[in-house]
């Protein structure tokens, strides 16, 4: 049986304290050693000359294993004649005529770069970055990626405090707290898994027996994600009549107050998408929505009646003289739709603590919606709810072509918005 051991030799100390780890090959109680290119630093051994590094110990395991592996393709019969010298250099060759190599990062930034909107590629960015930190270099052959790798990755996020940056200053922080369990490192190993099979989608080719990428540690990985924490819960009905009712005159605590209730009552309307619709005619507002678009075949088209309850709130925020933006108000105060969700949310969350309400942004208004609409009292269907937030779902090609009826996702709107006294006092 030949055995394969990473080992740092005390009596091979370089001039700069450093040690090149070798791996031992032991096959008949004799022993031979073969040079690697991982270097430990005088802080990466103990004592007693064990390697403590994680990431270099990480690396001896993915080189160790590719070595059994090569060995295991002997013939055990022919082994038995030879010697270790012998076992060395076949396995040396099985490597070299076997290689395949291709650098994860660089493919990884490929990958990314080929997303169709900056939010997915941040997404995966966020991961990649993670999983450099954990290697601590952005260098990694795919094919040394294994179920050990990702178990350790997993438990390195979980303990790992979280990074802030800063967009402004490029600053780095530590957070004091911990990512802790809150299915990050699923997530994060989960954009790593795509970002793998596409490379054996296409480097594989299992037609023709070639399989540059033969393993798939991610298919024995059995990681459950905790349910989704939204961001905010519904605020209930009692808390939309307050909004609703508001007589607040206050101008950027109005506008704040507006764009809830619109987006409420525009069946969870994204404050993106108010922020940039264009002028239309009639009482119909047909969009596609943004954060959908890109990943449903028929561009996430929805079409919303525009119910008179909400005539007071959109005069409101459609006054001025533009004609470029249906909701100039709401588009001319500030310069993009993340400053202006932010600026909508401080507002909110003051209103809300003089107003005895639970803190709530944006958000709250489509997940009130949501619930509101699965409620007892009004009993929508979950098929029709997930039509009006207009979720990415399941469309065939028969949904895409056939002529949709709107008027079903305007009466759940209707049934919703009946619930609630939109007279001012």
């Amino acid at each position: 049986m030949v055995t394969f051991t990473a080992v740092v030799l005390a009596h091979q100390k370089r001039a700069d304290g450093s040690y090149n780890v070798k791996i031992r090959v032991t096959f008949k109680r004799r022993s031979r050693y073969m040079a690697t290119s991982i270097i430990c630093g005088p802080g990466d051994v103990t004592r007693g000359m064990k390697i403590k590094n994680p990431a270099i110990r990480i690396h001896c395991d993915v080189l160790v294993n590719r070595l059994r592996e090569a060995a295991a393709v002997l013939d055990p019969f022919v082994m038995a004649e030879m010697d270790v010298d012998w076992v060395v250099n076949a396995v040396q060759g099985h490597l070299s005529a076997n290689a395949f190599r291709l650098d994860f990062f660089a493919f990884a930034d490929e990958f990314m770069s080929q997303r169709r909107t900056p939010a997915t590629q941040m997404g995966y960015m966020v991961a990649v970055n993670s999983f450099e930190r954990f290697l601590g270099e952005r260098r990694l052959d795919i094919n040394a990626i294994t179920r050990g790798v990702l178990m350790k990755f997993k438990e390195h996020v979980e303990t790992s405090p979280k990074l802030w940056h800063n967009t402004h200053t490029g600053e780095v922080r530590t957070s004091s707290h911990a990512k802790a369990h809150n299915g990050t490192a699923v997530r994060y190993i989960a954009k790593i898994g795509s970002i793998y099979k596409a490379a054996r989608d296409r480097y594989n080719d299992e037609d023709s027996g070639v399989l540059a990428i033969p393993r798939n540690p991610f298919a024995s990985l059995k990681l459950v994600e905790p349910p989704p924490v939204t961001a905010q819960k519904s605020i209930g009905i009692e808390a939309v009549q307050k909004v609703i009712s508001s007589s607040s005159d206050v101008k950027k605590e109005r506008l704040a107050l507006d764009a809830f209730v619109l987006s409420f009552g525009l069946m969870g309307a994204n404050v993106a998408d108010l922020y940039e619709a264009k002028p239309f005619d009639g009482d119909v507002w047909t969009y596609n929505r943004k954060k959908t678009r890109e990943l449903r075949a028929d561009r996430a088209e929805i079409h919303v009646r525009i119910p008179d309850c909400l005539r007071p709130f959109l005069d409101r925020l459609g006054s001025g003289t533009s004609s470029e933006w249906w909701l100039p108000v709401l588009h001319n105060s500030a310069v993009s739709r993340e400053k202006v969700t932010a600026l909508l949310n401080k507002r909110l969350t003051r209103w809300a603590q003089v107003n005895d309400v639970p803190r709530f942004t944006m958000y709250a208004a489509r997940h009130s919606w949501a619930t509101i609409a699965r409620s007892r009292s009004v009993g929508i269907d979950k098929a029709t709810v997930d039509e009006c937030l207009c979720h990415v779902g399941d469309y065939q090609m028969t949904d895409i072509y056939a002529e949709r009826d709107w008027s079903t996702l305007w009466e759940a709107n209707d049934k919703v918005l009946s619930l609630f006294d939109w007279k001012k006092d």
